[in-house]
């Protein structure tokens, strides 16, 4: 599905430089999908939790397999969008936590949906979501607002372990959901869902 979502723009960044993880329980610790396509949902559950603590709600750390087994919309462990999931979200009035909904899917199979609303974490439901238009100036800019839900190509990241990546493909054909997490005017810090033994403990 294309993201046809009305896209803003934001206009120059202020800052230099940034990097959420300094800020209390705005990124939470690296997860890790295993054998399955879920980076959609981890990505959107990722930016979920963030926004629920710059919010001033404790979410602590969410279930991205309410979104592989529940979120119709999406592929479960074939692929999806996060912007479908933050929708699914919205419709179901928030997200368990992860605690309350392991992660089971990482073997390929999105398995059965077993949501409880009963177990919603409060300060979880969205109101709704911003596209930002092109261009790293207005990535910088929303980067400004917090970490966010950013689609990647992702050739060539397996063999990433440490410093800068200069290297990307010529073709721009997203194929992977992280979150950006923090940018200098060199570079960007970008949080994976590959574990904490990728890359630099999992950025």
């Amino acid at each position: 599905e294309a993201d046809s979502h009305p896209r803003v723009d934001l206009g120059a960044p202020t800052a230099d430089s940034i990097d959420w993880r300094d800020t209390k329980g705005v990124v939470t610790p690296v997860k890790d999908q295993m054998q399955c396509g879920s980076c959609w949902a981890f990505s959107a559950t990722e930016t979920l939790e963030s926004f629920a603590t710059l919010k001033g709600s404790s979410v602590g750390t969410l279930a991205p397999q309410q979104l592989v087994s529940c979120d119709t919309k999406d592929g479960g462990c074939q692929g999806g969008w996060y912007y479908t999931a933050w929708n699914y979200v919205k419709g179901v009035g928030g997200m368990e936590s992860n605690s309350a909904y392991p992660y089971t899917s990482g073997t390929g199979r999105r398995g059965s949906c077993l949501f409880d609303k009963a177990k919603l974490v409060q300060g979880t439901q969205p109101s709704g979501f911003t596209g930002v238009k092109k261009g790293e100036s207005n990535l910088a800019a929303a980067l400004e607002k917090g970490p966010m839900s950013i689609a990647v190509n992702a050739n060539g990241w397996q063999n990433y372990k440490k410093g800068t990546m200069e290297s990307c493909p010529f073709a721009f054909n997203p194929d992977h959901a992280v979150q950006a997490v923090g940018m200098t005017t060199e570079y960007w810090i970008i949080r994976n869902s590959w574990g904490v033994y990728w890359g630099e403990l999992g950025f």
